[in-house]
């Protein structure tokens, strides 16, 4: 599904662009190497610093200029001549409106955390609060060019945040706001009834790390002048809020663009304005427009539960956009180049051919997401039980969105209206079945269940369980799906447990580390095997009718050793580890 790839354009340096600079009339004589697949930071639930995740990435083949309709060149350059300036392959000559994104000289405020309203002394001959007091974790850096859009730059006011909180400050004039994010950071809005950021023209999130906004309305900014996006998320960086309450800039069509890096809301609301999605991921439960609105992927992974009631607009030159819910009567899509799977696309209207755009079971979809509802929880008592919808992880081969926290608590079953990403403390207990597309399981708890059931159904061809943390068991395992394509089972920590049968329809089988255990028969039709470390018992062997059996670290028990190892239609090979007998 994600495969990184390295591709060259050249571009003219005529820069004549109006307005904000859509990428077809763009362009720079300078030959350039672009890295398009973005960089996402994985979100702390995930329990992955940034560096150590895989950004989302673009389709198999890049498509040029020359191979898509002329529909789907919008903002097709975006992500080249735009973002954090020291990202882009060139020199990028300021804008004639390039003192516009700072001035000092009019006064900045600030939205102290306690609700109250103070004036920003950015040096010693302002009156106001200084940054460093209201918090040790900011510094302010120079403003010369540090954002650029359609290949010219703008100053901005520059603030390093590290590790602590940023404070909520707000601009009489509008300009730019840039943000170099490190390690662990926050945003206090000073209250449920303010907005962060308040009167800036637009906001560029960078750096290497998390930012989350709390106490606070939303992120409100835009509707200014300069002829740039409202929000820029440009980095290995994973940015958190709520609600975004932006609108677009004269000049600039666009309130939000993610060109690297991560960017989870739950609703994106504004009265008019598009998005753009050119690398790293996406996600949203919700949008809510009062107007039409484009949506532009031209690489990186857009995740969308439900989309606008009004109608929209998919621009496809790239990446990949998986939607939980239907395309509405009057959407149109414009089909260069990508994937878009959504639950249905019959109400569509569908211009081209060049991306793959499927509905229902035809669609092939990788967001294993989680409508939340107390119906599906099924158990007398939910104290214990805690729902948190903005968390995103990277596994199983696709996207977990939502994470439901289970601390000491029982329930009947756990039948989610697709896939479950459980986090575990105490100990827990489901006396019926835990089912869904897809099963992520971590934290430093433990459950136990009466048998667990995954299906992939719809657009999830491949179910997918993967443990990385806590401890599990069963009294059966099975999975499979609609399509018969293979599902993902993986043990990367923690401990795994099937006191009864297993049976998997079509899997690959890995374990990188931790404890697994099967006490009963272990069959899988087809698919593969891999063990790579931890401890693996087969109680009763291990059948796989189609695929191969490889080990190659890790111990291995089994009855009869690597004999009790069968591949019906493969082979078993021992290339490291252990395999022995009990």
């Amino acid at each position: 599904m994600k495969k990184r790839t390295l591709w060259i354009v050249l571009l003219c340096l005529a820069l004549m662009l109006s307005g904000c600079g859509a990428g077809t009339e763009a362009g720079l004589e300078q030959e350039r190497l672009a890295d398009t697949s973005g960089t996402a930071a994985q979100v702390e639930q995930a329990e992955a610093s940034p560096s150590d995740v895989e950004a989302a990435e673009t389709s198999e083949a890049e498509p040029s200029a020359e191979t898509l309709p002329e529909a789907c060149m919008l903002w097709y350059d975006a992500r080249e001549t735009g973002g954090a300036t020291e990202r882009l392959a060139f020199d990028v000559p300021l804008a004639a409106r390039a003192d516009d994104g700072v001035r000092f000289d009019e006064g900045y405020s600030v939205r102290k955390t306690d609700g109250t309203y103070n004036d920003l002394a950015l040096d010693r001959t302002q009156q106001g609060d200084f940054l460093e007091s209201l918090s040790d974790a900011v510094r302010q850096e120079g403003s010369s060019g540090q954002l650029s859009w359609a290949g010219e730059a703008y100053h901005a006011l520059t603030i390093d945040v590290t590790d602590g909180m940023m404070p909520n400050v707000a601009s009489p004039f509008g300009g730019v706001l840039r943000l170099n994010v490190s390690g662990d950071c926050y945003v206090d809005g000073g209250g449920a009834d303010y907005s962060c950021f308040e009167g800036f023209d637009c906001v560029l999130i960078t750096g290497e790390g998390s930012l989350r906004f709390e106490n606070t309305a939303g992120l409100e900014c835009g509707g200014g002048m300069l002829p740039v996006p409202a929000v820029v998320v440009d980095g290995d960086v994973d940015v958190c809020c709520e609600n975004f309450l932006a609108q677009p800039n004269e000049g600039c069509g666009l309130t939000v663009a993610v060109l690297n890096g991560t960017l989870r809301t739950d609703l994106l609301r504004w009265r008019n304005g598009d998005m753009l999605i050119a690398g790293g991921v996406m996600t949203a439960r919700s949008i809510s427009t009062f107007n039409p609105i484009t949506v532009t992927c031209r690489g990186g992974v857009l995740l969308l539960d439900w989309p606008s009631d009004y109608e929209m607009t998919f621009v496809l030159s790239g990446g990949e956009a998986y939607l939980a819910g239907p395309l509405n009567e009057g959407t149109i899509v414009e089909s260069g180049a990508g994937i878009l799977a959504a639950q249905d696309v019959s109400a569509a209207e569908i211009h081209g051919d060049g991306a793959s755009v499927l509905g229902g079971e035809e669609a092939e979809s990788w967001y294993f997401q989680t409508t939340y509802s107390e119906d599906w929880i099924n158990a007398a008592d939910l104290n214990g039980f805690t729902w948190d919808a903005l968390t995103l992880a990277d596994a199983g081969g696709g996207w977990f969105a939502g994470t439901l926290t289970m601390e000491n608590v029982t329930a009947e079953e756990l039948l989610p209206w697709g896939a479950l990403w459980l986090r575990l403390a105490g100990e827990n207990t489901v006396s019926g079945e835990v089912g869904g597309t897809g099963l992520l399981v971590e934290g430093d708890g433990a459950i136990s269940a009466g048998n667990l059931n995954l299906w992939g159904w719809g657009g999830i061809h491949h179910p997918a369980f993967a443990l990385r943390g806590a401890s599990v068991t069963t009294g059966g395992f099975g999975m499979g799906c609609n399509s018969g394509e293979a599902g993902t089972f993986e043990v990367s920590g923690g401990s795994f447990t099937c006191t009864g049968e297993t049976w998997m329809q079509n899997a690959a089988m890995t374990v990188l580390d931790g404890e697994v255990r099967f006490d009963g028969p272990c069959n899988l039709d087809s698919g593969s095997v891999v063990i790579e470390g931890g401890t693996v018992v087969f109680a009763e062997g291990l059948w796989l009718g189609n695929g191969d059996i490889t080990v190659t670290g890790g111990e291995v028990i089994v009855p009869g050793g690597a004999d009790g190892l069968i591949a019906e239609n493969g082979s078993v090979r021992i290339e490291g580890g252990t395999v022995r007998e009990p």
